[in-house]
Formats: structure tokens, sequence, C-alpha cells
């Protein structure tokens, strides 16, 4: 609070602390950018919240988000630790005539890969088929 005080952003941040998942999307969708500039990732659940709540995204490219963030077409890549890339980045999602596709490219890859019905159904399917290949006197030993 005291460096936003300090470089005169005060009254244009809010310190929100812990919101509940149930009310995130809200605050998602009052967003102009979502910026994570992860310097390691697993799944990556926040930007598929972002993505989901149809809003740019920017991170890098670490871990799992090259999964689903592709420069230019579901999000943008800064470069991890280096906060004039992010910051040229941030311009570059205010300037790009395209942000509107890139945005509409996430939220439809967000329905068809990341739906929880999907998720559920081909889980199913894995666990169908593994346990169907699997004799019970080998799984014992």
């Amino acid at each position: 609070k005291e460096l936003a005080k300090n470089l005169g952003v005060l009254e244009r941040v809010i310190f929100k602390g812990f919101v509940s998942h149930s009310e995130m999307p809200k605050y998602l969708k009052a967003c102009d950018i979502f910026i994570r500039p992860s310097l390691s990732e697993g799944m990556g659940n926040s930007f598929i919240e972002a993505m989901a709540a149809g809003i740019p995204v920017i991170g890098t490219a670490v871990g799992g988000i090259t999964d689903f963030l592709r420069d230019g077409d579901t999000g943008y890549f800064c470069q991890p630790k280096n906060p004039e890339s992010v910051a040229e980045t941030i311009k570059r999602v205010i300037n790009d005539s395209q942000k509107n596709l890139v945005t509409e490219n996430a939220y439809n890859m967000i329905l068809e890969k990341y739906n929880w019905d999907i998720i559920a159904k081909e889980m199913k399917k894995i666990f169908n088929s593994n346990f169907n290949s699997v004799s019970f006197s080998s799984a014992l030993y």
C-alpha cells in the first residue's frame, strides 16, 4: 500500500485480500488484463479461470503454461524475471488489433478442452481402460 501511495496510484489499486472461489469470476471480469509472470507453474488453473472470464492473459513460457497459452493465439508471453518484458507485453496487448480474437480463441479452447464435464468423461475412459487391462493377481505384486 505504501508503494502504491508513493507511486501515486493508490486510488486506482484495490487490495482485496482473500477472495472466495465463488466470487473470483466477478473480480476477473473487472480486470483489463490478467498477468502472472510465473517462474514455474504446474497446471495453471488461474490462467484457465482468467481465459474463461474472457480477458487477455499474459504469462511466461514455463511449465504447464505452454500446454494452453500460445503467444498471439490464446494469450501473450513475457520473459521470466524481466519487468521490462512484462511492461512491453502489456503495451503489446493494449495495442493489439487482434486482442479480441486472441481472447475469443482462449475462451473457445477452455470450452473445448477444460470443461469439467469433458475432463470427467476423459478421466472415466482412462480409469475404465486401465482397470480392465490390469489383472488382480499382478496388481497385488
